[in-house]
């Protein structure tokens, strides 16, 4: 860390936590660390600061690794915060209790007023009760402030944040002597993840940074206001779900998709196909021989809201009636085609709920038509002429009515 923030000042009633964090470039460089001599490192460094230099420092010390995948801003960690394992374990001589009901309240209120007085947080310190005088010191003048003093008078403090009741303030561990040891304690430390298990935790900010996440967002706040204000019987979960394919993508397919964007319907997959002069392609788009059209249109519309799936097939040509020489039957190879589209066709179909047909062609809609009545699927018709519009809703059969239908093409 920094040595600004170790030296900055501690809030009072805080204790200061050091260590190091450790960032990966990568998230195959953070799986395969070697998390065990990263942190057999920091306790190898406590282990040597308590016998060497008789310090409780770095038993607050913790190791944090990390990775950030800063394209879906998701955010990988793991702490650890040492803890050495005496062995034999230490065992608790009765229950738990208070601090105050083990020291005595005017104990307690003269030992908080020598840690708050302290220059320096003490996390871990000896508290003396002799001679009807109370007084503290820290870990490191154990042998000088206890000499002479009875085992009954003697306490090794800390401070403990749990929040359950039997264990506020500070809690005690009274006794006599302890059996010093040359060797090193085994360590753990290794932080748990929601699950229970050993492994690092993911912090998921995509929902409050994400531009395109936050733009779904907008359209949804939109849909939920006009429903609010203006229509309360809007069912938008049901405008959600429903799938649309759009054929064609000029003028008017360019424009529908839009709107289609602003109702936030289902366009997953939105496929155009075949677009003609459409409003979504520039000068640019046109030259050295073109892009494709479709997928150019797509493009464009993406870059409105980028948030919606629009996905583009590979263009073909739908087969139209009265296209073909009269009296000469069409070669092979383009017959082989035709049946690869119109079942490319149909299954567009089979996937979708709505379909619109934005073509500029009376002909290029007959087979569209066709698979929507035979599958029963609802089919929106737009034409535009030079001064005169049209707009038709092909409907389905209503379950166990009489059979009418609401219009054909």
């Amino acid at each position: 860390m920094p040595h600004g923030c170790v030296r900055c000042k501690i809030p009072q009633n805080a204790v200061r936590a050091t260590g190091s964090c450790k960032n990966f470039n990568s998230i195959e460089d953070f799986k395969d660390a070697d998390k065990s001599a990263l942190f057999n490192h920091v306790a190898d460094e406590t282990w040597k600061s308590i016998v060497e230099d008789r310090s409780t420092v770095h038993l607050t010390r913790f190791l944090l690794i990390t990775f950030a995948n800063l394209e879906k801003y998701k955010y990988y960690y793991w702490f650890a915060f040492l803890v050495l394992a005496a062995k034999p374990a230490w065992e608790i001589d009765g229950e738990w209790g208070s601090a105050e009901d083990a020291l005595g309240a005017d104990v307690l209120s003269a030992v908080q007023s020598q840690v708050d007085a302290s220059p320096r947080p003490l996390p871990f310190f000896l508290i003396r009760t002799h001679a009807n005088q109370t007084s503290i010191a820290p870990i490191k003048d154990y042998a000088s402030f206890v000499a002479n003093v009875p085992a009954s008078e003697r306490t090794i403090a800390f401070v403990d944040p749990s929040a359950l009741p039997s264990r506020s303030g500070i809690v005690k561990h009274a006794g006599g002597e302890s059996a010093g040891t040359a060797t090193k304690p085994s360590a753990v430390g290794w932080e748990r993840n929601i699950q229970g298990k050993l492994g690092p935790r993911v912090a998921d900010l995509a929902p409050m940074m994400d531009p395109t996440r936050l733009a779904d967002q907008a359209v949804d706040l939109n849909l939920k206001l006009m429903r609010w204000c203006i229509l309360p019987g809007l069912d938008l979960d049901k405008a959600a779900s429903t799938r649309c394919l759009l054929l064609g993508a000029g003028t008017l397919g360019c424009y529908a998709t839009r709107t289609l964007m602003g109702w936030a319907c289902g366009l997953c997959p939105g496929f155009v196909l075949k677009p003609g002069a459409a409003a979504a392609i520039h000068f640019k788009d046109c030259l050295n021989g073109g892009k494709p059209k479709a997928a150019c249109a797509a493009e464009k519309l993406k870059k409105v809201f980028p948030g919606v799936p629009l996905t583009v097939p590979t263009e073909r040509d739908r087969p139209q009636p009265e296209h073909s020489d009269a009296g000469h039957p069409h070669p092979p190879a383009p017959v082989e085609q035709t049946k690869k589209d119109v079942a490319t066709l149909e299954k567009l179909v089979d996937d979708h709920n709505v379909i619109f047909l934005l073509m500029d062609s009376r002909e290029s809609r007959w087979l569209p038509t066709v698979l929507g009545t035979a599958k029963g699927k609802i089919v929106l018709n737009v034409a535009l002429g030079f001064n005169t519009f049209l707009v038709m809703r092909h409907g389905t059969r209503t379950p166990g009515a009489d059979g009418k239908r609401l219009g054909c093409y």
